[in-house]
């Protein structure tokens, strides 16, 4: 970022509160790029996108650290689209100019694209744009399985929706973060308990995944934990990508090679 700064690339960050007085933030700054933050209120920018010359974003659940690069198990999709750059760019200049959480509106350029391949790409932000329902919506429209991997799952309406679908015959199965993972609040001991295909996962570090994959055929995935904080309070990304049985192809193997 810097050496494209000091080539003359306009940098603009917008970054969490709680890590603005990391080395990497203070290091841009230091360098004359421009960086703003959430204003320490009480929810997270949890977002993790950036966008390239208004026509590329490159979304998943990364976090630009050490750790997510190179310990945590994480994705990233870059997608090339101008109009999907343009939905990002509008959430970014809200966050920008202050609007965070329920403050910033709910519209976009392009809520729903077709790709020239036929892909369908749904973008969603959360808290204002109600992201929770549109998975349970999805999960409901399964016809047959959804595949998961999970860093943080405690959203009861969520886990009920897919116990529900497991009990209509639908195949469910997940990878959970280890961590957090035999608390009351977390929906692993429910899905185990109706008999869900469900497991922990074995990284010493994290599983930071915020994926859904449903019937081998359309991939959810962002910045988007399966919890209330990420549906009410946090800022955050969502991608709904339809028909295109390659790119879950790609989930799913990451899926299986996790040990699901």
């Amino acid at each position: 970022m810097i050496q494209a700064h000091n080539q003359g690339v306009l940098i603009r960050v917008v970054t969490e509160t709680d890590y603005a007085l990391e080395d990497s933030i203070l290091q841009l700054q230091k360098a004359g790029i421009s960086v703003r933050t959430d204003n320490d209120r009480s929810g997270l920018m949890h977002n993790k996108f950036l966008i390239f010359d208004h026509k590329t974003v490159w979304t998943g659940s990364l976090n630009t650290t050490d750790n997510g690069c190179y310990k945590n198990n994480n994705n990233a999709i870059p997608i090339v689209s101008e109009k999907l750059a343009a939905n990002f760019s509008t959430e970014f200049d809200e966050l920008w100019n202050g609007q965070f959480g329920k403050t910033s509106p709910k519209s976009i350029p392009h809520p729903i694209i077709t790709m020239q391949d036929g892909t369908i790409i749904t973008t969603l932000f959360a808290p204002e744009m109600g992201v929770a329902s549109v998975l349970m919506q999805q999960i409901t429209e399964a016809e047959t399985s959804v595949v998961f991997m999970a860093f943080s799952f405690t959203h009861d309406g969520i886990g009920n929706t897919m116990v529900a679908r497991y009990q209509d015959g639908i195949g469910i199965s997940g990878i959970f973060e280890e961590r957090g993972s035999s608390t009351k609040y977390s929906e692993f001991g429910k899905m185990k308990q109706h008999g869900i295909n469900v497991m922990t996962d074995n990284n010493p570090y994290v599983l930071h995944h915020k994926v859904m994959i449903i019937d081998e055929d359309t991939v959810i995935t962002g910045s988007f934990n399966f919890s209330n904080n990420a549906a009410k309070t946090n800022d955050e990304n969502l991608l709904v990508i339809e028909g295109n049985r390659d790119i879950a192809a790609a989930y799913l193997g990451e899926y299986r090679q996790l040990g699901g």
